[in-house]
């Protein structure tokens, strides 16, 4: 049998790593065990995992629904904000207004608009200013 530029005899075998490695495929397997594809992908790839803790709480009002979170992330300073909702008693604001969303520590303000949809295209308006930078 000849093997690539190798030429052999019939009655010569070749070294034993090499009859090995192309006659005991399946034994080589079944002592190193089978490969999980989840160790190949955690060998390749980093995860990096930076959770965010929130607190939020939310009281109904007769017009309004006022709404408070305090978060966390992972290597930041905590953040609050807070969130007014028109209620479905107050017909003028809520028409036009889906929210008004306030965050003292970036000093930042910003009113949604009701979400406007054609088909499947859905458009919202946000006016924003931050009273710091005065934009």
């Amino acid at each position: 049998m000849n093997r690539g530029n190798n030429p052999q005899t019939p009655g010569q075998q070749g070294p034993p790593q090499l009859q090995q490695a192309y006659g005991d495929e399946d034994s080589a397997a079944s002592t190193q065990g089978t490969e999980d594809p989840l160790d190949k992908l955690l060998e390749n790839y980093n995860f990096i995992c930076h959770p965010e803790l929130r607190l939020k709480l939310k009281q109904e009002l007769r017009q309004w629904t006022l709404g408070l979170c305090l978060a966390k992330p992972w290597s930041r300073d905590m953040r609050f904000r807070l969130t007014l909702k028109p209620g479905p008693l107050d017909n003028k604001m809520s028409k036009y207004m889906q929210k008004m969303l306030i965050i003292p520590t970036h000093s930042q303000v910003c009113l949604f608009s009701k979400k406007l949809a054609w088909g499947w295209l859905r458009l919202q308006f946000m006016a924003g200013d931050q009273w710091s930078k005065h934009r």
